[in-house]
C-alpha cells in the first residue's frame, strides 16, 4: 500500500497578513530589495495565505502584489516569486500550453496523470481563458495512437476519486486487461484506455496485483511486450505514477537538473507545485532512491536567491505547526 503524502509548507500557525504585506513593502522600499525578507515570508505562507497578502498590499498601498515583485527581482529569483504568487490552476495552465507547444510529453504526463478531478476542470477554464483555446484540442494535435486516448481521457477529469464506491470488480478489469492487450485477437486498446484513464488509483493498484497473477507478468512487462513508441512511455508514465507518485516526481526532479543546464522553469513546476501537497514524501523517496538529499540537490543546482527560495520551499515550514495538523 502506498505511504502517506505530507508537504513541506503548511498553513503559517501565527498568519497575520496585514502585517506580511506591511513587511513586505519594508523589504521593496528604497533602492534594493530585501530577497530574504521576501523569501522568508513568501516561501513560508500557503497559497491561500499569499492571496491575502496580496489582497491587504493592495487595499493598504494602492499597489498590485505580483507586479511590484516582478519589478524587484530578476532571472530565476522573479520567476519562482512569480510561480508562487500565481495560482496553481494558472501555473498548470501556462506549463500545459508550453508542452504543447514543445510536444513536451513529460509535461503532458504530469499534468494529466498527477491532478485532481476539480484541478482538471479548473486547468482548462484558465487555459481557455488564457490563450483562448481549448486545451484537449490543443493536446490533441500533438499527440496521437492509444497515447493521445490515455492524455484526453485523463485530461477530461472524470476518475474516480478514491474511495468511490462504483461497483468495478478487480477481477474482471485484471481479465479484461490482459484480453485486450494489443497483440491478442480482438485487440480492444479503447479498454485498456478506460480502465487506467477512471479507476481510481487504489483500485488500480489491486488490479495491477491481480493482473500479475492472471497474466504471469507485471503490468509493465505486459506494456513493454504490446506496445511501443509513446503508447508505451504514456502508459509506463501512469503506472508509476498509479504505484508510487513520489518516485514519478523523483523522475521529474531528475529530468531537470540531468545534463549540460538545469531546467529551472521544470524544477519550479515541481518544488512550487508540491510543496503543499507531498514534497515532504518526494524528499523522503529522493533520498532512498539516490543517497542525496532534495537540499543537497537544489544546493548543486542552483545559487542565490534563487537557491534560498527553493531551499526554503524544501526544508518547509513545518516545525511551526502543531503535530495533531490536519490539511485545510
Amino acid at each position: 500500500m502506498e505511504s502517506a503524502d505530507w508537504p513541506t509548507v503548511y498553513p503559517h500557525q501565527h498568519f497575520n497578513h496585514v502585517q506580511d504585506a506591511e513587511d513586505i513593502e519594508k523589504a521593496v522600499k528604497g533602492k534594493g530589495c530585501d530577497e530574504q525578507a521576501v523569501i522568508d515570508i513568501l516561501c513560508n505562507r500557503t497559497f491561500k495565505q499569499r492571496q491575502a497578502i496580496a489582497q491587504a498590499y493592495e487595499q493598504r498601498f494602492r499597489k498590485e502584489l505580483i507586479s511590484v515583485l516582478k519589478s524587484e527581482t530578476s532571472g530565476d529569483f522573479e520567476d519562482v516569486i512569480v510561480t508562487l504568487m500565481q495560482s496553481p490552476a494558472l501555473n498548470d495552465a501556462i506549463m500545459l500550453h508550453d508542452a504543447v507547444k514543445g510536444k513536451d510529453h513529460t509535461l503532458l504526463n504530469t499534468i494529466a496523470f498527477t491532478r485532481t478531478n476539480e484541478q482538471l476542470h479548473q486547468i482548462q477554464e484558465v487555459y481557455r481563458s488564457k490563450f483562448n483555446t481549448d486545451a484537449v484540442e490543443d493536446v490533441r494535435k500533438v499527440t496521437n495512437g492509444a497515447y493521445e486516448q490515455l492524455l484526453v481521457a485523463c485530461l477530461s477529469g472524470g476518475r474516480d476519486q478514491e474511495h468511490a464506491e462504483r461497483g468495478y470488480d478487480v477481477l474482471a478489469d485484471a481479465r479484461a486487461l490482459f484480453e485486450s492487450g494489443p497483440k491478442r485477437p480482438g485487440t480492444n486498446m479503447g479498454t485498456y484506455v478506460g480502465i487506467f484513464a477512471t479507476r481510481s488509483f487504489v483500485h488500480l493498484r489491486k488490479v495491477f496485483q491481480r493482473f500479475q497473477m492472471v497474466a504471469k507478468m507485471t503490468i509493465e512487462q505486459a506494456v513493454i511486450d504490446e506496445m511501443k513508441g509513446d503508447d508505451e512511455k504514456g502508459f509506463l508514465a501512469l503506472i508509476k505514477v498509479i504505484k508510487n507518485k513520489a518516485e514519478f516526481f523523483c523522475d521529474q526532479l531528475v529530468g531537470a537538473t540531468k545534463g549540460l543546464g538545469t531546467n529551472e522553469k521544470k524544477l519550479n513546476f515541481v518544488i512550487v507545485s508540491r510543496s503543499e501537497v507531498d514534497l515532504g514524501r518526494i524528499a523522503d523517496e529522493y533520498q532512498r532512491l539516490h543517497k542525496q538529499s532534495l537540499e543537497k540537490l537544489i544546493e548543486a543546482e542552483t545559487s542565490g536567491d534563487y537557491k534560498k527560495a527553493l531551499l526554503a520551499l524544501a526544508r518547509g515550514n513545518a516545525i511551526k505547526i502543531p503535530k495533531d495538523f490536519r490539511k485545510q
